[in-house]
């Protein structure tokens, strides 16, 4: 317990700097401090969850008999409200786009297509407020998905303006921590392990300061490891479908689920469908200028920087971006013939894509946090560590309009996860071949193989039920 409460006290005073302070925190040296200072007390606080240093999702064996604390459980739970509270009040300091959501949502709110004009346009001029100098790439149509805009939208004709959006994204963020724990006590593991997610440093700064969407996401994701662990495999489908609604990225893993859904198949991509098809009208792209994003953006870019300058032609960029793709798709086919389940398909892929990515923007990596809870991965915990680099040219973009990024401090960002890979590949494998697999008679082989690696019961358990059948 001392250890849970040292590191929550550290965090706490962190976070009460930030909050008093945050304009001072987009210079980096101000930012960076702010950073190691949190991410120690972080740890110290992983040491008082997990009882040891060893901790699984860096590949060291689990601990066994050990069992849930519900003072440890108060105390995780207790300090997680209280520090995103102490961040939700301020403005979004290291982001924008907390204010492209409120003018999106209000263009909806008014019955116009957020996909149809820029905030630039004059035909939206009616709707300016104080906010409208804030908004990010005001010539550009919203990128956002469709279920995105619902949000946006409801937002803004219930409470309209940063506290509230904040406070939905926390509830959002505080219920997909509630359901990371709920998947962990299914799994019989500690329900303590779920401060994980619920301390860690990035969620709180890009979650609860700056007002992300990806906690939209993570609930989403927390449901599908929750019902997965229940062996629900049309209630993980559902939750991965409408996640990729927010951003992409949980549809990777759909493909592994198909075998189990069997007649029910259709279901989720008539859900995504229907969705899209809501703002989809004649002339009218539903996709926003996600064309522009995925040809002309770059930010952060390690690997595609290396080989791609930031001088080369649209052409080159593309040529370019195909390799990257192709060599996801290599990722994605490797996890098929491996036969690995859809967790850890969508951890190598989703990890190889923001590798290769031309934008990885910090709170990108959040999205990498919930496979730490099923697989020893320890470079995304790493770059989940080392992503605050990206935050380097802010103060100079802020003041003059310029983002210049240094290929040094992005090799210093990305290298770390890098060098684990090897290590990260080889433990997982390990894992993978020393755990339990109860094979059972009724399913095809491509439903065996889509529970080969799924949130198993305890070993002792798989054991047990594996001698009862067998008599």
């Amino acid at each position: 317990m001392i250890w849970l409460l040292a590191g929550g006290a550290a965090c706490a005073i962190g976070y009460i700097l930030f909050a008093a302070s945050s304009v001072s925190f987009v210079a980096f040296d101000h930012l960076a401090l702010l950073w190691a200072a949190l991410f120690l007390g972080y740890s110290v606080s992983l040491r008082g969850a997990y009882g040891t240093w060893r901790f699984p999702f860096l590949g060291f064996a689990e601990r066994g008999n050990v069992s849930s604390s519900g003072r440890r459980i108060a105390v995780i739970w207790g300090g997680a409200i209280l520090f995103r509270a102490l961040l939700v009040p301020g403005p979004p300091v290291l982001s924008d786009d907390l204010y492209r959501y409120l003018w999106d949502g209000k263009v909806l709110l008014h019955g116009i297509n957020p996909y149809r004009y820029p905030p630039s346009a004059p035909e939206l001029s009616g709707l300016r407020d104080a906010l409208w100098p804030l908004i990010n790439h005001p010539d550009l149509p919203t990128i956002y998905p469709p279920l995105c805009m619902v949000f946006f939208a409801l937002i803004a004709w219930i409470a309209p303006g940063v506290l509230a959006w904040k406070l939905f994204v926390v509830g959002m963020d505080l219920a997909a921590g509630y359901a990371f724990m709920r998947a962990l006590e299914v799994r019989g593991k500690p329900r303590e392990w779920v401060a994980l997610y619920l301390w860690h440093p990035l969620v709180m700064l890009e979650l609860a300061a700056n007002g992300h969407v990806e906690a939209m996401g993570m609930l989403c994701i927390a449901i599908a490891f929750w019902t997965w662990s229940k062996k629900k495999p049309f209630a993980t489908a559902v939750s991965l479908g409408v996640g990729g609604m927010v951003k992409f990225l949980p549809w990777i893993a759909l493909p592994l689920l198909w075998p189990r859904l069997r007649a029910r198949w259709f279901v989720v991509p008539l859900m995504i469908g229907a969705c899209y098809a809501a703002f989809w009208r004649p002339g009218l792209n539903p996709l926003g200028s996600l064309g522009v994003f995925v040809g002309k953006w770059r930010s952060n870019d390690f690997l595609f920087s290396i080989f791609v300058s930031h001088t080369a032609t649209e052409s080159q960029l593309w040529f370019a971006k195909w390799i990257a793709l192709g060599w996801v798709a290599l990722v994605v086919a490797l996890m098929l013939r491996l036969r690995r389940d859809w967790i850890s398909t969508y951890a190598w892929t989703v990890g190889a894509l923001f590798l290769v990515s031309p934008v990885v923007h910090p709170w990108y990596l959040i999205w990498l946090l919930p496979v730490l809870f099923a697989l020893p991965h320890p470079a995304w915990w790493v770059w989940s560590c080392t992503v605050i680099l990206a935050y380097r040219p802010l103060a100079v973009f802020r003041a003059t309009g310029v983002w210049e990024e240094s290929l040094a401090w992005k090799a210093w960002e990305v290298s770390p996860a890098l060098t684990l890979l090897p290590i990260q590949a080889w433990l997982e494998w390990t894992a993978v071949r020393s755990r339990p697999i109860r094979l059972h008679a009724d399913r095809s082989a491509s439903e065996n193989a889509a529970y080969a690696g799924e949130f198993e019961a305890p070993a002792s358990s798989c054991v047990r039920a594996s001698r009862e059948t067998s008599s």
